[in-house]
């Protein structure tokens, strides 16, 4: 019987998943969730304007005392420094967890790893002008979306907006009495056929504890996100034979490196000092999607900037998003295009780098990286990862066939269950945050438990109860198989947007596992179409506006 299952993560994906498991009425199983934050809301748990002086993503890769030539994995990132669990995420010593139990954990005292700041961040990518990137029906806790947009008012949520309804919702359904909270997951394995065993860890800052125990569940969901682990090109990856020398240049010139996700922190610190000097600075942009979209109309509305954007390497230039932006940036005579960067310099004492078509900027003031983010499993222990083959696929484009922001999770069907063992669940899939896609995960996954565990009460029980409730293993792949030749072995894999979900058949697909198959048909939100549309105008306008207020 699946009796206890756990959640991990406490973003929008986890919340409506733990919310979908709790409704299942005719179930009694224990449902435990863990968030390594203090609070519930994922990316929208941030508030713009506060923890400023939080460590940034470059300001902990400085801390690295060896040179880094393109090799740091996510799990390296997330395990080196920890007194429990090696960087190949390998229990150091079982038997010091052996006894210990979430009422009577090991306390240690608290450790400074390399991740702090990286995994588990205050900072979250938003800022005081932070906007949904898909419509208010898209954004909906509730399966089936009741809120009703008027043809005058915005179709984007503000990120006020959104943490005000994370917060209604927590709160009407009581989400909080089911998580755990400042407690990440540090490592999954699986012990027999039906028990999963967890390594967590509970931070307490305010006494400079750490409390570490072993768990024992029977199904695990794991919610954690794409938007947990910043992809960081040259660090994480090779494209040539030789050293580009990104961390001796993030040494040199500390603070000239930063990542969208602590756009914030530059926002306020960095860019009013840039708009009080007198002489032209040049910044340079790594990427030219979503996060260049998100982050550039702040930059590009001082006039003494001067802005670069290079390509992110390893990207097709067909990846742009959006037409009209590609335009805008064509004809904007303060934007410089540039090719993907090669080399980071030091001439003369000063920022520079050269692009892979051997052109060199040199005197560069910032470099932010819009690189955007990528999948990461790294508390799946590796000997479970290779026995059921659930991974984070490598990227061809690099020599070092390392993950990327390209990457995608393997062998799972319908982006939700895993092939090979069907009591380990995801709903985070879905790169673009739309609540629909947790909720077709959310709603099969309970579906499918739910099943399970009522086939068992029955007197007589068939040898494999999961061949009376989901295809054949055959089924799966070849439903895998289709995908990936619709898509390519690549992020896309995974990717459904406001435009997309209406006209997929991943509704379809999911539906008829649901545990309330009801909901199915009212899902999309009411004139789903024209709030599409007016989504994508809505994001242009704000986009001219705010670029051009400085002019």
């Amino acid at each position: 019987m699946l009796n206890k299952i756990a959640v991990i993560g406490g973003g929008a994906a986890g919340i409506i998943t733990v919310d979908t498991l709790a409704r299942c009425q005719d179930q009694s199983w224990e449902i435990v969730g863990f968030e390594g934050r203090a609070a519930l809301g994922g990316v929208w748990s941030d508030i713009p304007g506060t923890r400023l002086d939080d460590p940034d993503i470059f300001g902990r890769l400085r801390t690295i005392a060896t040179e880094i030539d393109g090799d740091l994995s996510a799990e390296q990132i997330f395990h080196q420094g920890s007194p429990v669990v090696d960087v190949r995420g390998h229990v150091k010593d079982i038997n010091q967890l052996l006894p210990t139990s979430y009422d009577q954990p090991l306390k240690l005292n608290k450790t400074t790893m390399l991740r702090d700041g990286i995994f588990f961040s205050n900072k979250t990518g938003l800022h005081t002008d932070s906007r949904s990137s898909v419509p208010k029906g898209f954004m909906e806790f509730d399966p089936i979306p009741r809120r009703r947009t008027t043809s005058g008012d915005p179709v984007l949520y503000t990120w006020k907006e959104v943490r005000e309804n994370i917060n209604d919702y927590v709160s009407k359904n009581d989400i909080y009495k089911y998580y755990r909270m400042n407690t990440s997951i540090e490592l999954i394995d699986k012990m027999s056929h039906n028990e999963w065993v967890v390594v967590a860890k509970r931070t307490d800052a305010a006494k400079n504890i750490e409390e570490w125990y072993l768990e024992t569940f029977n199904a695990i969901v794991i919610c954690s996100g794409y938007f947990q682990v910043p992809y960081i090109p040259f660090y994480m990856n090779k494209f040539t034979q030789h050293n580009p020398g990104i961390h001796n240049f993030n040494v040199t010139f500390p603070e000239v490196l930063v990542h969208t996700r602590d756009i914030d922190q530059w926002y306020h610190n960095v860019l009013p000092k840039l708009e009080a000097k007198d002489e032209t600075h040049k910044i340079l942009i790594v990427g030219s999607g979503m996060s260049c979209i998100d982050v550039l109309p702040k930059i590009a509305a001082m006039q003494k900037l001067n802005i670069i954007i290079s390509k992110i390497p390893g990207t097709s230039e067909s990846e742009q998003p959006i037409e009209w932006f590609n335009e805008w940036l064509s004809n904007n005579d303060r934007i410089t295009l540039k090719s993907s960067i090669l080399n980071f310099l030091n001439i003369k004492g000063h920022p520079a780098v050269q692009f892979t078509d051997g052109s060199i900027v040199d005197n560069i003031s910032h470099i932010i990286f819009a690189t955007g983010y990528m999948p990461s499993l790294p508390f799946l222990a590796r000997n479970l990862a290779s026995a059921i083959k659930v991974y984070v696929t490598s990227d061809k484009s690099t020599l070092n066939l390392a993950c990327t922001g390209a990457s995608r999770v393997t062998s799972l069907y319908v982006h939700t269950v895993s092939i090979s063992d069907p009591t380990l669940g995801f709903v985070f899939n879905s790169q673009t945050p739309i609540f629909q896609s947790f909720h077709l995960s959310a709603q099969m996954l309970a579906g499918i438990w739910s099943r399970y565990n009522n086939l068992l009460k029955l007197p007589k029980v068939t040898k494999n109860p999961w061949s009376q409730i989901l295809p054949s293993i055959e089924a799966q792949l070849e439903w895998a198989r289709r995908r990936l030749k619709d898509t390519g072995n690549n992020s896309k894999f995974h990717c459904y947007n406001s435009v997309s979900v209406p006209k997929s058949s991943w509704l379809a697909e999911c539906r008829e596992f649901f545990y309330d198959p009801s909901i199915a048909n009212h899902m999309l939100p009411t004139g789903f179409e024209m709030l599409i549309e007016r989504s994508l105008k809505e994001i242009e306008e704000t986009f001219r506006k705010v670029s051009q207020s400085g002019s």
